[in-house]
């Protein structure tokens, strides 16, 4: 082998490796926090939009803000509705708190978690916990845009 070659080998050894640090590093960085990314389909087929107060999956929820749209008065603020699948968002409950939900209103008048459009049928329908940056990506979408949001 000439030392050109053994030179341009080392290069790309060097830059390899170099690559897989910093994949490692951006993993290491998310590895306790993980980024929550709202599912845009979700929210753009969803009839309503509000930020609630969950205490239990079981049990009704208490609105706190109606986001999108701002005219559902059936839904307004402390409103308590019994969700027809919030039972089944048990993979995505972290606990009591304030969550961000996209709800779906039935032919029955009944209100559910709307299901993520174009995802496998077994996927439970999705809820965020109200953070800062699930508001902020809340607050980019079309809709709530539209709505004052």
């Amino acid at each position: 082998m000439n030392k050109r070659r053994v030179w341009l080998l080392a290069v790309a050894a060097g830059l390899f490796a170099a690559w897989i640090g910093y994949l490692a590093y951006l993993a290491l960085m998310t590895v306790g926090h993980p980024t929550i990314v709202l599912a845009r389909p979700q929210f753009l087929i969803a009839d309503v939009w509000v930020i609630a107060e969950v205490k239990d999956l079981d049990q009704p929820i208490t609105i706190d803000e109606v986001v999108y749209p701002e005219q559902a008065k059936e839904l307004a603020k402390g409103a308590e509705i019994k969700l027809s699948n919030l039972s089944e968002c048990k993979d995505y409950w972290a606990g009591p708190g304030r969550y961000i939900l996209p709800l779906s209103r039935s032919d029955k008048g009944e209100y559910g978690v709307t299901l993520v459009p174009h995802g496998p049928p077994a996927l439970p329908p999705r809820i965020y916990p109200d953070t800062e940056e699930t508001r902020a990506q809340l607050n980019q979408l079309p809709r709530a845009k539209a709505a004052g949001g």
